[in-house]
């Protein structure tokens, strides 16, 4: 039988690791964007779309790192469960577990929700705050992905594996209590080939499940009692009657929603550079970049101070160079997974 005591505090330090590398990185991004005022200038734009892009990429491959490591102690606790190698997670890859945009395209979405609510007559100040509150929870969810797909990689890639649950925080959110839609979602099992749905600012974990043994619905259970004691008769039976349902978003994969809530992605058509392989997401960045970076060098040689932004899109394409390169080598195989 699996160690639930050990797994509890091994997925508790796990939660609080996520959760200071996603506050860091999001206090980052925000110094990116915070005090910009070029909001119409492409070219500036671009300079800290792809400061955004590196400082996101670097954070999510410290989070899939993390989240290695956290499963493979957590494989530990059950019984003949072996962990899978490298190359087993590497044969699982899939392209949806990130999102389905090339990174500056995501990263230009502030500057045009900026954009936006000048035209509907916001203030700069409104206008400033709107864009930033884009920023953050595009790295909010940027993070969640990194981790929903490296442990959808790594359950996918393990035979005894037969499911899995999101496992609630409570007491990672400023409330000390789970949205209703975690709470109504933790009773659901999904199959290890199904992506997590996830949400705003989601503090929920992920639990394998191993033949009979579901050491999350334990957790889960002892969580969602101690929620419905505190909050009252009124507040309690408020949060266990929450519906929700699973809208299929075109960029993010499957996002969950309250019951009757539209569609994200419904109606409307997906941008055009969606739906991208890695490989065509490297190669439309480094063609973008390649054409804004000779403009900033002229720019800079007749006297104007873009001395960062050339900063930021030289390492831009340096970090993207650098994989184009990568994924042109044969893949390694036959490693075991650290």
């Amino acid at each position: 039988m699996a160690d639930n005591r050990r797994l509890l505090m091994l997925l508790e330090a796990q939660a609080r690791g996520y959760t200071v590398a996603a506050a860091f990185l999001i206090r980052q991004l925000v110094a990116v964007w915070q005090g910009f005022d070029k909001w119409y200038d492409g070219d500036l734009v671009m300079a800290n779309s792809a400061r955004s892009a590196t400082l996101t990429e670097s954070a999510q491959k410290a989070v899939q790192t993390q989240t290695l490591s956290y499963m493979k102690f957590v494989y530990q606790q059950f019984e003949d469960l072996d962990f899978p190698t490298e190359a087993e997670i590497d044969a699982m890859d899939d392209e949806n577990t990130l999102r389905a945009i090339s990174a500056l395209d995501e990263w230009n979405r502030p500057a045009e929700q900026y954009r936006y609510a000048k035209s509907i007559g916001k203030s700069d100040a409104e206008a400033i705050a709107i864009a930033i509150e884009r920023v953050e929870a595009l790295g909010d969810l940027d993070m969640q992905l990194a981790m929903r797909g490296q442990a959808n990689k790594i359950f996918k890639a393990t035979p005894k594996i037969t499911g899995y649950r999101r496992v609630i925080h409570p007491e990672l959110s400023e409330s000390k209590t789970s949205c209703g839609l975690c709470i109504a979602a933790s009773i659901r099992v999904y199959k290890k080939k199904e992506l997590l749905p996830i949400h705003d600012h989601c503090n929920c974990g992920v639990m394998p499940i191993a033949g009979s043994e579901d050491p999350g619905n334990t957790f889960n259970e002892e969580d969602l009692q101690q929620l419905y004691a505190l909050a009252g008769d009124t507040s309690g039976q408020a949060l266990s009657r929450v519906r929700y349902k699973i809208n299929d978003h075109g960029e993010l994969g499957p996002y969950l929603v309250e019951e009757g809530a539209p569609n994200r992605s419904a109606g409307r058509t997906l941008p055009k550079h969606t739906n991208y392989s890695r490989r065509e997401s490297v190669d439309a960045q480094i063609k973008s970049l390649n054409g804004s970076l000779p403009r900033l060098l002229e720019r800079s040689r007749s006297g104007e101070d873009v001395a960062q932004a050339i900063q930021w899109q030289q390492e831009r394409l340096r970090v993207l160079n650098a994989e184009a390169q990568e994924m042109a080598r044969p893949r390694r195989r036959g490693r075991k997974a650290a």
